[in-house]
């Protein structure tokens, strides 16, 4: 699910002043604190920054739409917080540190308690 919230990036100047600039903007993920997420059997990698990570300012200004992140680090046995970072050329500016929760979104059940006495067509009688 992409971010509730999306980055919007204002230029500016070293003197803090608005900067009328095209140049393309660049996310990254620069803390991962889903690195080493071994009990993870389906994607044992880090988590990946998805979405449209390259965005052209527009007057100074870029808005990211679409950008997620493809693994939680809340409730996930994980240490440390994510950061962004967004770079123009040789400038960029680091997000302040986030977390991402796990979806609520269902991919599979885990039967924890067998059924018995399991007849066909009819509902499972749980010992």
């Amino acid at each position: 699910l992409p971010f509730t919230v999306q980055p919007f990036i204002l230029i500016r100047s070293r003197a803090g002043k608005p900067v009328d600039s095209s140049a393309e903007v660049t996310a990254r993920i620069t803390i991962n604190p889903a690195v080493g997420q071994l009990h993870d059997d389906n994607a044992p990698e880090m988590a990946i920054l998805r979405g449209t990570v390259i965005v052209r300012a527009q007057r100074g200004q870029c808005q990211f739409t679409d950008l997620f992140i493809t693994k939680a680090n809340v409730a996930q046995d994980v240490q440390g917080r994510f950061q962004i970072r967004f770079q123009a050329g040789q400038v960029g500016v680091d997000s302040g540190d986030f977390d991402i929760l796990p979806t609520t979104t269902m991919d599979h059940i885990i039967v924890h308690k067998q059924p018995g006495n399991a007849v066909a067509g009819r509902t499972f009688d749980f010992p």
